[in-house]
């Protein structure tokens, strides 16, 4: 009596084979995506704690930013300002008051932030750069060529007032030297350039770096690019990669 013959034992086999093939397949892909999972899921984590790192690191780079806004002499000097405007300007005063309060209301309201767009900043800097005018009338000028296309593109909040007050705490200027201010796009570079003419010894104090590594450190923690400073032919360059939102 047979009870198997060749053919089906084969068959058999054969099926057996391809179930275990299966099995195994599986299994291994398994594994193949789980670990995928598991990497997604670390860099998810690392990035969260990246970003919360910025967040503590900026906490403090904001409060001396705010800080200096609010220190007695600015606000000695911007009420000074508005002193003297409010019986020969009137009118120039009510303006000086809005763009101060412009220029208080985004650093608070933005002091969380961690990105912002740059639409937002150009507006901030306006306001802050009317309140300048009125401080050096005639001694600063800001000429701004920026690409439409790239007002949405992101900037961690503060950055362009940073570079605005260094080059205004730093550079020597007056009615026969302007402080001439230039920014403008180029590809996905924001540059901020102005005329190199440094006070005696700024260049070696702390306080000249303490915005420009503000800024690059913002940059490291986002791991988005990283800004450069350079001096050349007498131009103080900054470039600043433009970060693109991840809703375009």
């Amino acid at each position: 009596m047979v009870l198997f013959n060749d053919d089906e034992d084969l068959i058999f086999f054969d099926t057996l084979f391809f179930a275990i093939l299966i099995i195994v397949s599986s299994v291994v892909l398994f594994i193949y995506l789980f670990e995928i999972y598991l990497e997604n899921e670390f860099e998810k984590k690392e990035l969260k704690i990246r970003l919360k790192e910025n967040e503590i690191e900026n906490l403090n780079d904001k409060y001396m930013s705010l800080k200096n806004q609010l220190n007695p002499h600015f606000l000695f000097n911007c009420f000074s300002n508005i002193t003297s405007l409010i019986d020969t300007e009137p009118e120039k005063a009510i303006k000086f008051v809005e763009e101060l309060s412009n220029v208080f209301r985004y650093s608070l309201t933005n002091s969380d932030e961690i990105l912002v767009t740059l639409s937002e900043e150009l507006k901030l800097l306006n306001s802050y750069f009317e309140l300048q005018l009125i401080r050096h009338q005639g001694l600063i000028k800001l000429e701004s060529s920026v690409d439409v296309s790239k007002l949405d593109y992101l900037i961690p909040p503060l950055t362009l007032e940073i570079l605005i007050e260094n080059a205004l705490k730093h550079t020597v200027f007056d009615k026969h030297n302007l402080l001439k201010i230039s920014i403008y796009t180029r590809e996905e570079q924001l540059i901020i350039e102005n005329n190199f003419n440094p006070k005696i010894n700024t260049v070696k104090t702390e306080s000249f770096g303490i915005g420009m590594k503000s800024i690059k450190k913002q940059y490291v923690l986002l791991n988005c690019g990283e800004p450069s400073f350079k001096i050349e032919n007498n131009i103080f360059r900054v470039e600043i990669p433009l970060i693109k939102s991840s809703y375009d």
